[in-house]
């Protein structure tokens, strides 16, 4: 709740950033019991309504399907915060792409033919309308999911903005011929739009309803009177029958004055986004080159001075850091430049001819990066003299990351710049003439980033695993964590059985391409320490990933220790669970979701391999 309070004081995303992780996090891994859940919740509706934190939310992958995860399972008040975020950032492509695959839409339009909460009723159809503006999608929510029900159920007793949204909507859904017929015979829609027509006072939502009557293979005989009628109360010119007996309205183009007023907003839209996203890339910039101050400041100087420094070849841990240095802090003044100096409109342009202008200087990192491994083995060398541990305790003191944390910053840079310039081009029309200077920019910065991706995955993978093995305790001598031949692959919370008696437990999972380890929270160490709790080892293609049988469901049912420490249930969840068996050993673990059970499955499969 602390966190929260101070993510909604914030106002850029450098401060929201690291409170969004922590979120992040504790929805991956918390109970439907966690009360920090809802709170997490309603943090992460907070930046979803809010244009210029929409981006940084996005950057999250896992975020819009935990989101539909609590849409699905949680209880109401949840719901309607899940409902609410997922609202605000439905608008975005990449959203509406992945709410597309997802299941979602069947509970949405449950939501509201069975008249859940106003407010849960709202958000599902203002989602249902952003997923409507997908072309690849109107048939199938007309003919498989039944929107167009929940719709006409909207037009008979709701107005206002939900009232609109269902219009809207309904016009996109029309859009696609083979939705018209079923709109008019198997969804009813003609009468409530007739009724939203003849009775509804707002003059938007009467001109919405004729734009949808307008699409549809209605009989005009019928609507005709009534169309009279109301358009002579709005004092619109005269309604009349054209001469291919479609209805249209003289000197009335709704249709496409809507369809500007859309675009003019997704082209609002969109410029705000590049706006943030540039704002982005000067501030974590900032937070970057701070890093590399920091590590001049309170880790190369200090450590220079400690005795036998040239025998821990302690300069050549830090002798390529300075021109790297140097290029950033300059990149750095040029974006605040930007934007203190340059006009909005020009902010693309100008930050595609700085990358391009920047690029050879760019490069300086190659050198850096060839020599990761080596300088990994240096540090470690480090934890082995006692002056020197001392000077990275103090200087971890007076810094947010540890000395391994910062040395690797570099080699993330350059991809996360290139990732941050394709969020440009994604949200660029078309026709803007800033596209040509964009993918150039890209196409230089892409050179860079290819060498620094795979040099970043060797990177990431050796200082992960040695990452794991200083967290946690007591890992049995023969386990080798930081084998050569062992690479990371996933990790994550969840629940497992204990081999003989006991109930299930929470644990920390481990996931390498020949070993499963998990651990349990050290609950007196606030520097988040693990215990080691067991591990599955497995040669290639040994690991057999299977389902509980009813059998052993009964067996474990059975195990009840009501005094555990670690309880967590009696009776699991038979769906979420899978058992792991490696030729000798079993266990059941149990997942907190169906997704994330399946996710678990697939990177388990991918490990064999």
């Amino acid at each position: 709740q602390v966190l929260c309070f101070f993510g909604y004081q914030s106002k850029n995303e450098e401060d929201v950033a690291p409170i969004l992780t922590v979120v992040m996090q504790i929805l991956k891994t918390s109970t439907t019991e966690n009360p920090a859940k809802e709170d997490c919740v309603k943090f992460i509706e907070h930046l979803a309504r809010k244009s210029e934190f929409k981006g940084l939310v996005m950057r999250n992958e896992s975020v819009v399907q935990l989101l539909v995860d609590v849409v699905k399972s949680e209880k109401d008040g949840m719901r309607e915060r899940a409902c609410g975020a997922l609202a605000g950032l439905s608008i975005l492509p990449e959203a509406q792409k992945i709410l597309a695959q997802s299941t979602i839409i069947d509970s949405l339009v449950g939501f509201i033919l069975e008249k859940e909460s106003e407010k849960l009723r709202g958000f599902s159809c203002a989602i249902l309308w952003s997923l409507s503006l997908d072309t690849s999608l109107k048939h199938q929510m007309v003919d498989s999911f039944g929107v167009g029900e929940a719709m006409a159920e909207i037009l008979k007793t709701e107005n206002g903005a939900m009232l609109n949204h269902a219009l809207l909507t309904l016009q996109n859904l029309a859009e696609c011929e083979e939705n018209k017929e079923a709109l008019v015979e198997e969804c009813g829609v003609v009468e409530p739009l007739m009724n939203v027509i003849k009775t509804n006072s707002a003059i938007r939502s009467k001109k919405y309803a004729i734009s949808v009557l307008q699409m549809l293979p209605v009989n005009e005989n019928i609507v005709d009177e009534v169309l009279g009628e109301v358009f002579q109360a709005l004092g619109l010119p005269k309604w009349r029958k054209a001469a291919n007996n479609d209805l249209e309205t003289s000197n009335v183009e709704i249709p496409s004055e809507e369809k500007e007023d859309k675009d003019e907003i997704i082209i609002a839209q969109m410029a705000r986004h590049r706006k943030n996203v540039i704002k982005e890339m000067a501030s974590s910039e900032a937070v970057y080159v701070a890093g590399l101050q920091n590590i001049k400041i309170h880790f190369e100087e200090p450590l220079k001075t400690v005795k036998d420094a040239a025998k821990l070849n302690i300069p050549k841990i830090f002798h390529l850091l300075p021109p790297i240095r140097k290029t950033h802090e300059t990149l750095l003044s040029d974006l605040e430049n930007i934007i203190n100096n340059v006009p909005e409109p020009n902010w693309s342009t100008e930050v595609a001819s700085t990358l391009i202008r920047m690029t050879p200087f760019l490069k300086q990192c190659s050198p850096y990066i060839e020599g990761f491994d080596k300088t990994m083995e240096l540090l470690d060398g480090l934890q082995k003299n006692k002056n020197a541990v001392k000077v990275l305790e103090k200087a971890k003191e007076n810094c947010t990351l540890n000395l391994q944390s910062y040395l690797i910053t570099p080699i993330q840079r350059i991809p996360r710049l290139e990732l941050m310039l394709k969020d440009i081009i994604r949200h660029t029309p078309s026709e803007s003439p800033d596209l040509k200077i964009l993918k150039e920019a890209v196409n230089e910065i892409t050179s860079v980033a290819a060498h620094c991706n795979q040099r970043k995955k060797d990177a990431d993978t050796r200082y992960r695993l040695a990452a794991i093995a200083l967290k946690i305790k007591n890992i049995p001598t023969e386990i080798d964590i930081m084998s050569k031949t062992r690479d990371y692959v996933h990790e994550g919370t969840l629940k497992i059985y204990p081999p003989s008696v006991g109930p299930m437990y929470f644990a920390h999972f481990y996931l390498f391409t020949d070993l499963l380890i998990w651990a349990t929270n050290d609950e007196f160490d606030q520097g988040g320490s693990q215990h080691y709790s067991g591990h599955l080892a497995w040669k290639k293609r040994q690991l057999v990933i299977g389902r509980v049988s009813q059998e052993e469901m009964k067996q474990l049912q059975l195990r009840t220790n009501r005094s555990a420490r670690r309880l967590v249930s009696s009776v699991p969840n038979e769906s979420l669970m899978f058992t792991l068996e490696n030729g000798t050993t079993s266990r059941v673990l149990c997942a907190p979701s169906e997704v994330v059970k399946q996710e678990w499955i697939n990177r388990l499969k991918e490990a064999q391999k």
